[in-house]
């Protein structure tokens, strides 16, 4: 099956104009004419990523510590073994065809060292890009000399980038649906996290989101079958028609390094609204007697949700984190590798890292969802 097609230029983005409060979360007491001395007293991202860590759920960015705690997150958290394994698999071999192409821009360049060049099969399909490489590189040095938009920066660099990445998926996939967000909340607002006082976070949107169209894919026979199974035809933290029905498994924001406030915030606030959602529909396929719930026992709760890669591209460099549910209240948020567009061997391995991991998410990710919902039986490859 082939990858979602270019839709060409993205819109602009537009966000809500909220004036800056005290707080992550807004009172929805602020107003355009504010006092400047209460403009002076608008939090830093710091105190905002504070006030996250006493959420509900609680989200908590970890610069470090994974790697410490991996063996025990991957015993307890579905797919992150697998994910770890394909972002650190990713980094180890170049394409053989590219070789000549890298060690001249990369000696020119900087020196880097360059991992060891294969003709593995798995790797084949990247050795074509050197064009694209090329003229990515070309377009995030215009995009740093221009000092461009954030949108200039994802029609130029970022939408391309995630493009090409998809391309290189295998047909055999189900087809990757990269979609544009900016424009589009999260709704219901229930599933927004909130504060000791109710209060939940005001605009918080991403760029991107990536999964696969679960209605489109298993279209036209099993449509009618999945309505039937649960009561709701929104599977994603949105109920926009673009994204309702989009089993999202990676999400992206982009940034200004001038203007970088709040974009591993936004990822995270997005992410828990979407694992959230994922818990409802959770309950969703088990139908019971609502005054029985609060005696459930633990082993009936819902499972542990597998682990999500969020993407936070901030002009030429690439941060990939991973988010990990580690308790019925506690989300943990891990920076895990990083990257820059503008150095062709970096690009070179962050195209192979995305393709793998969407490949990871149409595959893997994708199947441990079917049978997390218990709709392996309905929906059905063939």
């Amino acid at each position: 099956m082939q990858a979602a097609p270019d839709l060409g230029p993205v819109p602009n983005k537009k966000r809500m104009f909220v004036v800056p409060s005290p707080s992550l979360f807004d009172d929805g007491q602020s107003s355009a004419l504010s006092s400047n001395a209460t403009r002076s007293r608008s939090s830093s991202p710091a105190k905002r990523k504070r006030d996250l860590q006493f959420a509900r759920p609680r989200i908590t960015f970890r610069q470090g510590g994974l790697m410490e705690r991996r063996q025990e997150l991957e015993e307890q958290v579905p797919l992150l073994r697998d994910l770890l394994a394909t972002v650190s698999q990713a980094q180890k071999e170049l394409p053989v065809n590219l070789k000549n192409f890298l060690h001249e821009r990369t000696d020119e360049l900087s020196g880097i060292p360059l991992p060891p060049f294969t003709e593995s099969a798995k790797l084949s399909p990247f050795g074509d890009i050197e064009p694209n490489l090329r003229e990515i590189v070309a377009e995030t040095r215009f995009c740093q000399d221009m000092e461009a938009t954030e949108d200039e920066w994802c029609h130029r660099v970022v939408y391309p980038i995630l493009n090409l990445a998809a391309k290189k998926l295998t047909k055999e996939l189900p087809p990757v649906d990269i979609a544009t967000v900016k424009a589009i909340n999260i709704s219901p607002t229930t599933l927004l996290p909130t504060n000791h006082q109710g209060d939940k976070p005001q605009g918080k949107r991403v760029d991107y989101a990536v999964g696969v169209n679960i209605l489109r894919t298993y279209q036209p026979k099993l449509v009618q079958t999945i309505s039937e199974a649960v009561t709701t035809r929104t599977f994603s933290q949105s109920d926009h028609p673009r994204v309702a029905e989009l089993v999202m498994f990676s999400q992206f924001e982009v940034k200004r390094k001038l203007n970088a406030r709040d974009g591993d915030i936004q990822l995270g606030v997005w992410c828990a609204a979407g694992i959230k959602k994922l818990e409802q529909l959770w309950w969703d396929r088990r139908p019971m007697d609502l005054a029985t719930v609060p005696s459930i026992p633990a082993q009936d709760q819902p499972q542990t949700v597998a682990v999500m890669p969020l993407w936070l591209w901030t002009d030429e460099t690439v941060l990939l984190y991973v988010a990990i549910k580690t308790s019925p209240e506690d989300i943990e948020i891990f920076t895990v590798s990083q990257w820059s567009c503008a150095q062709e061997a970096g690009l070179a391995r962050l195209v192979i890292t995305l393709t793998w991991i969407m490949e990871w998410g149409c595959s893997k990710y994708l199947e441990w969802w079917k049978r997390y919902l218990a709709l392996h039986e309905i929906l059905v490859d063939h």
